[in-house]
């Protein structure tokens, strides 16, 4: 069964071959009569094909772009459907080639033959079903018009059979002859027909066995891109963190190697002035004069929290580093020893930007989990991917929460992300792994997000899928084994 888009364009071609087909014949209707003084009335023949041409025009030029629209396609769509126009095309076919038939000479024309044309056309838009229902419809339309035709001979053939002398009487021999001749004719359109709609069929099937498999190709290829582009763009991520992470620790170990020295230095100059203190009062008279101008006190109180500050940045820039470091083992080409709850916390801490106090508040429960052999990095992206569309799933919610779970079920470990947003429409839900599907804005996403992850997991013997209601929320859950180690 064809979809709309594909039936609507062989629709379109079959027009296109029936207007071309049909002014040729009209071209050589016109030669004829021109250029033969002995050729039939060829009028009736003319204004049949100028018929054709006016209902394929009418179709091509005003109901396809009709169709092509759509607001007026949803509407038609309701009780015209593509198949029923392509049968009355094909029924206006059938009537056209019948009429050409008896406009030469019936029974004596050989342009019966053409009645395999509808048959053909019923292929490309039909199934076996349609096939032979064409194919039927062809034969008893021209049987029906032989009999039309001769059905005053028909009473004679009839009258004849109760009269023993008839074989001596010429009409009566002729029109045995004539209905002998009808039947054999009839007999065999018909066996003609269905031998060509059987063929037909046949050759439909193996076109769209081949269409299938060119559209597995094609999907084969796209899922590849998509890995491509996925692991070139894990290199370089993973090559971007790791130097960041490598600038960034730098500085900071300069920062952290000289604290321990300020600190003695700070508390030296504390101890020096204490004992300038005990001094007799008329030798520090100048010295409290400077403490009170200074104020002294609040300065030491001052550059002790400045201290602690300072060690308590340097603690979380350390973190930090630790964390990039953690997620940068995107590239790394070996199975790696790793805790899922880990790589889940770390995803977190780079999405800073979105979680934390005063943001997206996270509610955790993480059981206790063995460390698995996995591609460290590559989970990361996952947690990376889900919790960022979560983020941007509850942008528009008054109260935001997100909800991560993570348990181990026999040899299974089990994470849940849930967020509270307005969940995915069920039209879309069918394409949210399909690669370069995306619900964002032009300029926002390349719609292989999900499509990554579904690889990642899938590499690791684990699956992923989501569970989501329309106003509802969605929860993406991904199951791993927990010991089997990934292909």
């Amino acid at each position: 069964m064809m979809d709309e888009p594909e039936i609507l364009l062989k629709t379109e071609q079959l027009l296109k071959f029936r207007l071309a087909f049909a002014a040729v014949c009209l071209l050589l209707t016109i030669a004829i009569k021109m250029f033969s003084q002995e050729a039939p009335h060829l009028a009736p023949v003319a204004e049949i094909v100028g018929c054709v041409i006016v209902y394929s025009s009418v179709a091509l030029f005003l109901i396809l772009p009709l169709l092509r629209t759509n607001k007026i396609a949803a509407r038609i769509s309701n009780y015209v459907k593509f198949g029923t126009l392509n049968s009355i095309l094909l029924a206006s076919d059938i009537c056209s080639l019948t009429a050409l038939v008896h406009a030469t000479r019936g029974i004596e024309s050989d342009l019966y033959i053409l009645y395999l044309l509808p048959i053909l056309f019923s292929s490309f838009v039909f199934t076996r079903k349609g096939i032979y229902v064409t194919s039927l419809s062809v034969s008893w339309s021209y049987i029906g018009l032989l009999i039309l035709e001769n059905r005053h001979s028909l009473r004679l053939l009839l009258d004849s059979a109760n009269f023993h002398n008839s074989a001596s009487n010429l009409t009566t021999i002729y029109v045995d002859y004539l209905w002998r001749r009808i039947l054999l004719r009839s007999i065999s359109l018909a066996s003609v027909s269905l031998i060509w709609g059987g063929f037909c069929n046949y050759m439909a099937n193996v076109t769209q066995a081949a269409a299938n498999k060119l559209r597995l190709q094609l999907e084969d290829n796209e899922r590849l891109v998509s890995q491509l582009i996925h692991q070139e763009k894990m290199a370089s991520l993973g090559r971007l963190v790791a130097g960041i992470a490598h600038e960034l620790n730098n500085p900071i170990n300069f920062v952290h190697g000289n604290l321990p020295y300020l600190k003695t230095y700070v508390e030296d100059m504390k101890k020096l002035i204490t004992v300038c203190d005990n001094l007799p009062e008329q030798d520090k008279q100048e010295l409290s004069a400077l403490k009170a101008k200074l104020k002294y006190d609040f300065l030491i109180t001052d550059l002790d929290n400045i201290i602690a500050d300072i060690e308590n940045g340097v603690g979380r820039v350390h973190q930090l580093i630790r964390n990039l470091r953690r997620f940068g083992r995107l590239d790394e080409p070996d199975l790696q020893e790793a805790s899922i709850n880990e790589g889940i916390q770390s995803t977190l801490k780079i999405l800073g930007q979105y979680y934390g106090k005063d943001k997206i508040p996270v509610e955790l429960e993480f059981a206790e989990l063995p460390s698995i052999s996995c591609y460290p990095g590559q989970l990361n992206q996952v947690w990376m991917n889900l919790l960022d569309n979560a983020a941007q799933a509850v942008e528009s919610v008054d109260s935001p929460e997100v909800k991560i779970k993570t348990e181990l079920q026999g040899n299974q470990i089990m994470i849940s992300i849930k967020d509270n947003g307005p969940g995915i429409k069920s039209e879309l839900q069918g394409k949210v792994f399909e690669p370069f599907f995306t619900t964002k804005p032009v300029g926002k996403g390349t719609g292989l997000g999900l499509s990554i992850c579904h690889g990642i997991i899938e590499r690791h013997h684990g699956k992923i899928w989501f569970e989501s209601a329309q106003g509802g929320g969605t929860i993406f859950k991904v199951t791993i084994p927990a010991q089997i180690r990934p292909a």
